[in-house]
C-alpha cells in the first residue's frame, strides 16, 4: 500500500452548490466513486440524494486512491471529487491509468499540467461564473479563495467547454 499524507492545506471541502453542477451531466442511477471523501462529503451527500450508488474512501480511514487498480474500479461509471490539491499532477495521472470518466474539481490553472495539458484534446471544462468557495476542517468558509476553480472532466460532458452559472445556497 502507498499511503501518502496530503498537505496540511489539502483538506477543503466542497460545499453542496458546487457539487450540484455536474448532475445533470450524469446518468440516472450511475456507479459513482468518490475517491477523497468520507461519508460526511458533499459529493457522497448530493450525489447520493441524486439518487447514485456512491462508494467513499479517504487516506483518514486508510483507503489510498494511488493503490487503486484497473479491477478496482471495473464496477464504476464515474470519479467525482475534489482531489488534494497538492497531489493534482498525480491524481490526473492515476485517472489516466485507470481510463475511467472522471470530474475533478481542481484550480484552473491545472490545465497546465503535463498530464492534463499533454492530453487536453480529451478533457473538458465546466466552468462558473462565480469563484467557488470551500470549508476548512474547522467549519470556516473560505469567503476569497486563491484561484478560480473548474471541473475538469473526461467523457462526461456534452462538449468540451460548458459554462454554467452557481447558484450559492
Amino acid at each position: 500500500m502507498t499511503i501518502y499524507f496530503p498537505n496540511k492545506n489539502d483538506e477543503w471541502y466542497t460545499l453542496p452548490y458546487a457539487v450540484e453542477p455536474i448532475l445533470e451531466f450524469l446518468k440516472p442511477n450511475s456507479n459513482i466513486l468518490c475517491p477523497f471523501d468520507t461519508k460526511d462529503s458533499e459529493y457522497v451527500n448530493v450525489l447520493m440524494n441524486a439518487g447514485h450508488n456512491v462508494t467513499y474512501r479517504h487516506i483518514k480511514e486508510g483507503s489510498d486512491f494511488f493503490d487503486l487498480e484497473d479491477k478496482d474500479v471495473l464496477l464504476f461509471d464515474y470519479i467525482i471529487s475534489n482531489p488534494p490539491y497538492s497531489l493534482r499532477k498525480q491524481v490526473f495521472n492515476k485517472l489516466e491509468e485507470l481510463n475511467k470518466p472522471f470530474a475533478m474539481l481542481v484550480p484552473l490553472v491545472s490545465i497546465a499540467l503535463k498530464p492534463i495539458r499533454e492530453k487536453l484534446q480529451d478533457k473538458q471544462l465546466l466552468l462558473f461564473d462565480k469563484r467557488i468557495k470551500f470549508k476548512s476542517e474547522e467549519g470556516m468558509i473560505c469567503k476569497n479563495p486563491p484561484s478560480e476553480t473548474a471541473y475538469i472532466c473526461k467523457n462526461i460532458l456534452p462538449k468540451q467547454i460548458i459554462f454554467k452559472e452557481l447558484k450559492y445556497t
